[in-house]
């Protein structure tokens, strides 16, 4: 029998039993043969790649463990008054809204120097922040059909969520809740007897409401300002007449607020300006008289901290500076966007000595 389209051919017919060139069970040698030779040629690779690709694996996963081993222990150990008030903030997450009706909800709540950030957003606005302990809360308002409404964003916006529900009603509540014995409608009598703050833990810290105004500021001032005449006329509103008056409430003015639209020639007002601290030393304007709060990015006005959170003694030297000019001119300094590896460290203790604020991110 032949195999014409095989590889090998018979000499002749008639060696055709003993005189092939490649016998049926050479055949199969040959090609067993080549099969071992090839998977033994390609069995190292394949050994080396998996070997390395176990090495990147057990690489990978010790670095995730390290990682939640670093988190993990930054939970466990003992934590600053502001860095309770922000892991409290980050619990209390959501959107929400849930109006605040009773004074109690802060009763024997300390008061530390810290800012809820976009309290909008919280799933209890105003509430969550006072339950944590923050002194200082921001409302983003944006002027719509004469009214003041809250919302980050203009999409966000809901004709029922205004600065007077979420904010002016429930403060001027909370006051009146403490303070049963003062006719807060009469400002000769409010002023005479120095009425409580909201926190009943230390009711002389009158509570921060910075006000980012979203839309122009000349339309907008004149609507809050007629917002605000109950707290104004009970004199609950802290403001200046030739030196500065702390009441229960502070508002501070930032975002599209123009200083000149803020400031005025009246000898005493009841708003005051968010001041760029990063630009106070090269500035006479910002003063006690016209400023409260002087705010910076901690990042543009201090630097970037390194990718562990530490800060260069030349950047410490530089907060400490920033805060001291604030303090020099009766402000209070303030950053947003803090380093968490350096901030109960350098950041926290140079505001708190600055009587200053810092962010609840």
């Amino acid at each position: 029998m032949t195999f014409p389209d095989d590889e090998y051919k018979l000499e002749s017919d008639s060696e055709a039993g003993s005189s092939a060139r490649y016998s049926s069970s050479n055949r199969t040698s040959t090609s067993t043969s080549f099969n071992d030779n090839y998977l033994h040629q390609d069995k190292r690779p394949f050994e080396w790649k998996r070997k390395h690709s176990n090495a990147v694996l057990v690489i990978t996963n010790a670095i995730i463990l390290a990682a939640y081993l670093i988190v993990r222990c930054q939970s466990l150990a003992p934590k600053a008054d502001i860095q309770r008030a922000f892991a409290n903030m980050d619990s209390l997450g959501g959107h929400s809204v849930r109006p605040f009706k009773r004074a109690d909800a802060v009763e024997g709540v300390q008061p530390i120097p810290c800012h809820s950030h976009n309290d909008e957003e919280h799933q209890k606005p105003l509430h969550d922040a006072l339950d944590a302990g923050c002194i200082s809360i921001e409302a983003d308002v944006w002027l719509q059909d004469r009214d003041l409404l809250i919302g980050h964003s203009e999409d966000s916006l809901n004709p029922s969520k205004t600065l007077k529900s979420l904010y002016i009603e429930p403060i001027m509540q909370i006051i009146k809740d403490n303070n049963p014995d003062i006719d807060l409608s009469s400002i000769k009598a409010s002023r005479d007897a120095s009425p409580k703050g909201v926190f009943t833990a230390n009711t002389s810290q009158p509570l921060i409401l910075l006000i980012d105004v979203k839309t122009d500021s000349r339309d907008t001032i004149p609507v809050l300002m007629d917002q605000l005449s109950s707290l104004q006329s009970g004199g609950l509103l802290t403001h200046f007449n030739g030196r500065l008056i702390e009441r229960p409430l502070t508002i501070v003015l930032s975002g599209n607020t123009a200083f000149n639209d803020l400031t005025s020639t009246a000898k005493e007002h009841d708003i005051f300006f968010d001041a760029p601290l990063d630009s106070l030393s090269s500035s006479s304007q910002y003063t006690a008289e016209n400023s409260y709060y002087a705010t910076a990015n901690f990042d543009k006005a201090v630097g970037k901290a390194s990718w562990l959170g530490d800060i260069s003694d030349e950047q410490i030297g530089k907060l400490k500076e920033q805060i001291k000019v604030a303090y020099d001119k009766g402000l209070k300094a303030r950053y947003w966007n803090t380093p968490g590896g350096a901030f109960e460290k350098h950041v926290e203790p140079a505001v708190e000595r600055g009587r200053g604020c810092v962010e609840c991110r």
